[in-house]
C-alpha cells in the first residue's frame, strides 16, 4: 500500500470555456480531450508508470453531469466534494477524505511530464513565456521567485516572460490542510496562492518540465504539438520551430513506402497532403521522413469531441467526396485482383491471432475461437466460423478490380481539418509494402504502383469510423463485460452521431458502393486488425464483436441501438 496519493480536483463546467476549435460536446471536466484521448486518461497512464502504487483519486461532483465510466475512469477513486466555488475548496474537501500522508495535486487541466513525489515541489513550465490568463513564477537575476497570480495585472508582450505555474503541486497533506485553511476569498481561485504558501515555508522545490496544458484556448496550439505521441512503430518530433513535422522509423519498410507513396504523387493530388520536405536513410538504418507540420485537429478528435456543427461537417463531408473523386481521375486504372487487401490479409491476421492465442497473449479472446458467443444478446458464430464466412464473401469482392491510386489507410485519425474553414489534408498514407525493394518498384504484379489498390478500402475505411465507431474503440471510450460467451458492449457515440452517420452514407458511401458490401469490408477491417492489439484484451474483445456484428447483421444496431 502506496502511502502518496495522486489528486485530480475535476470540478466545475468546462462548457463555459473556450477551450479549442469549437465548443466541447461535453462541459465535464472528465470528458476534457487532448487529441483523440481523454486527458484523465494521459494523466492515469503518466502515473502508472510514474507512481505504480499510487491511488488516482478525483475530486467531483458527482450529480453535475451524467456519467458513464469509460476505461480510463476505472480503477481511479472517486471523491464526491460537491459543487465546489474554486479549487482550493475542491481540493480541501477532498484532502479530508485521505488517509496518506503525501499528496500529489494534478488538476485535470494538466498532463504531467514530470512526477514531483517524493518531494515537496511546485510545477513549472520549462520555457519562459508571456503570461496571459495563468499564474506563472518570475525568477530575478539572483534567481529569486515571485510570484504573479492569474488576474493579477501587468500581463502583456510588456511583462517580463515568467515560467508558466502548471497546476502541479506536491507536499504532506497537514500541509496542504493547513496552507489552504488561511487562504481567503478569490484567492481560492487561483491555486498560486497554495503554491506560494508552501514555498514560504521552505524545504519546497521547482520542478521544470514540458507544459502541456488543456485548460486554455491560448495554450491550445502548444498542446497539441507537445501532446503528439509516437506510435509504435514511429518516432515523432515537431521540428524547425514547429513547421515541420519528423518522423523516424526502425521499421524502415513502412515508412520508406510512405516517403516513396508521397514523392510519387501526381500534381492533381499533392495538395491534397502536407508538403513533403525529406524522406531516406536516417544514418542508423532505419528511414527519416520530414514533412509540412499542419497544427490541425484530426478528424477523429473533432467526430468524438467537438461540436462544429452540421454546416461545417457537411463542408468536411463535400471536401473528402471531392478528394475521392480527385484520386479516381489522377490515373487511368489498372485491372487486377485485390486480395492482399482483403481474403489474404484475413488469412495472414487469422494465423497471428491463433498464434498470440496460442502464445498466452490472449486469453479471453481464446474461447471464441471455437465457440459461439453473444454481443448484446444477440447469437454470433465463433471467430473461426466468422472468418471463414468472410473469406468466402471477400473473394468475389477481389477479382478482375479497377485498380486505381488509393490513401490506403483513411481513418478519421489519417485527416487533419481546420473545422472552421473545412480545410483538409490527408497524412500516414500506406501503399502496398511487398511491391517496395531497396527503393525501386517490383514489377511482380505486372508493374502495380504500390499506392493502386481498390477504391472500396478507403471507403470502408471511412466506413469503419463513422459507422464502426473505431476512433472511439481505440481511446478507450468504451465499456465491456465479459462473461462466460457472453460479451455486452457500449461504445461513445458523440451526440451528432445518428445524423452524421446518415449524411456520410448519402454523401460518400451509398453513391458509390452497396451498403451490403460495404458492411462486408468494413467488417474485414476489424476482425483482420485483432491480432494488432494483442496488448489490451479489451479492446480486442470489442474489435471482435464489432467486426461480427456487421459481417452477420449488416449494422451496428446490435451495438448502437439505431440503424
Amino acid at each position: 500500500m502506496s502511502d502518496v496519493a495522486v489528486l485530480v480536483p475535476a470540478c466545475g463546467d468546462l462548457g463555459t470555456k473556450t477551450l479549442g476549435p469549437a465548443p466541447l460536446f461535453s462541459g465535464d471536466p472528465l470528458a476534457l480531450p487532448v487529441g483523440g484521448r481523454l486527458a484523465i486518461d494521459l494523466v492515469r497512464e503518466f502515473y502508472a508508470g510514474a507512481l505504480p502504487n499510487a491511488q488516482i483519486v478525483l475530486a467531483i461532483d458527482a450529480n453535475a453531469f451524467d456519467r458513464t465510466i469509460w476505461r480510463p475512469l476505472a480503477g481511479c477513486t472517486w471523491i464526491d466534494v460537491g459543487p465546489t466555488a474554486s479549487i482550493c475548496d475542491t481540493i480541501q474537501r477532498a484532502l479530508d477524505h485521505l488517509d496518506e500522508t503525501f499528496v500529489v495535486v494534478n488538476p485535470i487541466t494538466t498532463i504531467p511530464t514530470a512526477c514531483l513525489h517524493p518531494r515537496a515541489a511546485i510545477g513549472l513550465g520549462r520555457e519562459a513565456i508571456h503570461r496571459e490568463r495563468w499564474s506563472a513564477v518570475v525568477f530575478d537575476e539572483q534567481g529569486r521567485p515571485s510570484f504573479h497570480h492569474r488576474d493579477a495585472a501587468g500581463r502583456g508582450v510588456g511583462d517580463r516572460p515568467g515560467f508558466p505555474f502548471t497546476g502541479l503541486l506536491s507536499g504532506p497533506r497537514d500541509a496542504l490542510q493547513r496552507h489552504l485553511a488561511r487562504i481567503d476569498g478569490t484567492e481560492r481561485s487561483d491555486l498560486l496562492h497554495l503554491a506560494e504558501r508552501l514555498h514560504a515555508e521552505g524545504g519546497c522545490e521547482f520542478v521544470f518540465s514540458e507544459w502541456i496544458d488543456a485548460g486554455h484556448r491560448e495554450t491550445y496550439v502548444r498542446s497539441r504539438q507537445a501532446a503528439i505521441t509516437s506510435r509504435a512503430f514511429n518516432r515523432i518530433a515537431i521540428v524547425d520551430g514547429g513547421t515541420l513535422v519528423e518522423k523516424r522509423s526502425s521499421e524502415r519498410r513502412r515508412l520508406e513506402a510512405e516517403g516513396r507513396y508521397l514523392s510519387t504523387l501526381p500534381p492533381s493530388l499533392r495538395h491534397h497532403y502536407p508538403t513533403l520536405h525529406h524522406s531516406g536513410p536516417d544514418g542508423a538504418g532505419g528511414w527519416r521522413l520530414v514533412q509540412e507540420y499542419i497544427p490541425f485537429p484530426t478528424l477523429a478528435e473533432t467526430f468524438l469531441h467537438w461540436d462544429i456543427g452540421p454546416n461545417a461537417w457537411d463542408r468536411i463531408l463535400d471536401r473528402l467526396t471531392d478528394m475521392l473523386d480527385a484520386f479516381s481521375h489522377s490515373d487511368d486504372p489498372v485491372f487486377g485482383d485485390g486480395s492482399w487487401l482483403y481474403s489474404a490479409k484475413c488469412r495472414d491476421r487469422r494465423e497471428q491471432l491463433r498464434l498470440e492465442v496460442a502464445n498466452g497473449r490472449l486469453t479471453r479472446l481464446g474461447p471464441l475461437l471455437e465457440r459461439e458467443f453473444t454481443v448484446n444478446g444477440r447469437p454470433m458464430p465463433s471467430l473461426e466460423r466468422s472468418m471463414e464466412t468472410l473469406i468466402e464473401r471477400l473473394q468475389p469482392l477481389e477479382r478482375g478490380l479497377r485498380l486505381r491510386r488509393i490513401h490506403g489507410d483513411l481513418c478519421l485519425n489519417n485527416i487533419l481539418c481546420d473545422p472552421v474553414l473545412g480545410i483538409v489534408k490527408l497524412i500516414d498514407p500506406r501503399g502496398r509494402e511487398d511491391l517496395v525493394t531497396d527503393g525501386d518498384l517490383d514489377s511482380g504484379d505486372a508493374g502495380l504502383d504500390p499506392a493502386f489498390g481498390d477504391r472500396r478500402y478507403d471507403l470502408a475505411k471511412l466506413n469503419h469510423s463513422f459507422e464502426g465507431l473505431y476512433d472511439a474503440v481505440v481511446n478507450d471510450l468504451f465499456t465491456i463485460d465479459v462473461g462466460d460467451g457472453v460479451i455486452d458492449l457500449q461504445i461513445h457515440r458523440p451526440p451528432n452521431h445518428r445524423v452524421l452517420l446518415e449524411r456520410f452514407r448519402e454523401r460518400i458511401l451509398r453513391p458509390t458502393i452497396e451498403e451490403e458490401t460495404a458492411a462486408v469490408l468494413t467488417a474485414s477491417l476489424f476482425l483482420s486488425m485483432l491480432p494488432l492489439h494483442a496488448e489490451d484484451a479489451d479492446r480486442t474483445l470489442a474489435l471482435a464483436s464489432i467486426g461480427s456484428v456487421l459481417l452477420h447483421e449488416g449494422s451496428m444496431r446490435t451495438i448502437t441501438g439505431e440503424a
